[in-house]
C-alpha cells in the first residue's frame, strides 16, 4: 500500500498524496478541509515540497 513507519510514526502516502494533490498544495485548503486526516498521514515536508513541484509542472504543461 502507501504505509510505512518513520520514527514509530505511520504514514500514509496514498491518501496524503490523494489529499495534498486534491488540494492543490494549499496548506490552508487542507487545513481547511481535511486538517486532523491529513496531518495523521504524517506526511514529510520535504515530500510536500516535491508534490508542489510536480503540481506547478503539471499547471505549466496544461498552459
Amino acid at each position: 500500500m502507501g504505509f510505512f513507519s518513520k520514527n514509530s510514526k505511520k504514514i500514509d502516502l496514498e491518501k496524503g498524496k490523494r489529499i495534498f494533490f486534491e488540494c492543490k498544495g494549499s496548506i490552508f485548503a487542507i487545513d481547511r478541509d481535511y486538517a486532523e486526516e491529513y496531518w495523521n498521514c504524517n506526511i514529510p515536508r520535504k515530500l510536500e515540497k516535491e508534490w508542489l513541484k510536480e503540481i506547478e509542472a503539471n499547471k505549466n504543461l496544461k498552459k
